[in-house]
């Protein structure tokens, strides 16, 4: 079942290009800066980075921002070095097209948001005391784990992370590995493990790696593909591994895909899944798609910003509290368990490197169930 726009949503829009046009546009390229540090140097807070395609060095951000592609432009970063993110728990920072290879990609605080990103490094896009989402991108690592959380949250949708690295008696690596209290939630995701490639690490490593917890089901992972790495001899990683206790269990799959065994406890149990296509543009029509259950009534919310996460005990995953939040009317989902969500964006070239986020609720359950939220910006 559809719903399509209303005036409001018409409204908000309005609202959007109206602020945006107030937010300074920095380009990058030939005839501007050089550079896409000299940028953020320039750059006043919430303003727009705008890249010309190119292959740039790396960069350090401390304030929130929008960087982003061109329409359509290659943009590299190549860097022996690393990128950082050091941010304010207030801060945003929204990524659009980057394919960023460097030893490593750190992120400490704030919300971290990217869509058609590849971070490809070394040592592991590592994530500390933040928020990171992602919708269509690739994150993976040479040497480390593809993305390491350390009291931190991840919510991906439409992405791919991987691992090259092989385990050992004392480590063991994952395409993601979660630790200490974080949150992890996917929805159509793949996760890849890898084959042991060094006498030291002999062991092929999880595609899905968990360590102890402090938080109850704190990993959510639905409509994923899971593929653990292989030995030479034929034996397969485990495409799950996850401590025994507490109960109930910390990691919680539905309709997943499994290349290797599951390790440790994992629950089972409908979750909200969602898939949408990979550009909002301006003057097209945006679909977000939810696989749900059969017949169950699902609530689509979308605003500016993002206050959260925050913990309520209406949500069993972490909530995302939006600025100017529009709800619209209730689709039920149908015989499938599918409800789409057509969204047209006006002809307002204003609304260009505008972002939005959006989430979905199923209504049937509680505590309820959501979608990983995520962030598109228009085109």
């Amino acid at each position: 079942m559809s719903h399509s726009i209303t005036p409001a949503v018409g409204l908000l829009l309005a609202t959007l290009a109206q602020s945006a046009a107030a937010q300074a546009l920095h380009h990058v390229g030939p005839g501007f800066h050089p550079t896409i540090q000299a940028a953020i140097n320039a750059a006043a807070p919430g303003d727009i980075i705008e890249i010309a395609a190119g292959v740039y060095p790396s960069f350090h951000v401390g304030k929130p921002l929008t960087i982003t592609n061109e329409p359509s432009a290659l943009v590299q970063v190549v860097t022996t070095g690393s990128v950082t993110f050091a941010l304010l728990p207030q801060d945003r920072v929204v990524l659009g097209g980057l394919d960023i290879q460097a030893q490593s990609v750190t992120i400490a605080g704030g919300v971290v948001s990217a869509e058609r990103c590849t971070l490809q490094t070394n040592v592991g896009l590592q994530v500390s005391n933040a928020t990171l989402t992602l919708r269509w991108c690739a994150a993976g690592a040479q040497d480390a784990s593809g993305v390491l959380l350390q009291d931190a949250h991840l919510h991906g949708s439409d992405s791919t992370f991987s691992t090259a690295a092989g385990g050992s008696l004392d480590f063991e690596y994952g395409a993601i590995d979660v630790r200490g209290d974080s949150a992890c939630s996917l929805a159509t995701c793949s996760l890849i493990g890898a084959w042991p490639a060094l006498p030291g690490k002999p062991w092929p490593s999880a595609a899905f790696h968990c360590t102890g917890t402090n938080r109850v089901e704190r990993s959510w992972l639905v409509d994923c593909t899971l593929v653990g790495g292989f030995l030479f001899t034929g034996q397969q990683g485990p495409s799950i591994t996850s401590p025994a206790v507490p109960t109930p269990p910390p990691v919680r799959v539905h309709r997943c895909q499994f290349g290797g065994p599951v390790f440790g406890a994992v629950a089972t149990g409908p979750i909200l899944g969602v898939h949408t296509p990979i550009d909002m543009v301006v003057g097209g029509t945006f679909v977000t798609t939810v696989h749900a259950e059969p017949n169950h009534p699902l609530l689509f919310y979308t605003g500016i910003d993002a206050l959260g996460p925050v913990q309520i005990f209406e949500l069993e995953q972490p909530a995302f509290l939006f600025i100017d939040t529009l709800l619209f009317n209730i689709v039920t989902a149908d015989a499938q368990g599918m409800a789409n969500l057509p969204f047209t964006v006006p002809n307002v070239p204003g609304l260009r490197n505008v972002s939005l986020w959006w989430r979905c609720l199923d209504l049937s359950y509680m505590p309820l169930q959501g979608t990983p939220p995520f962030i598109t910006i228009v085109q």
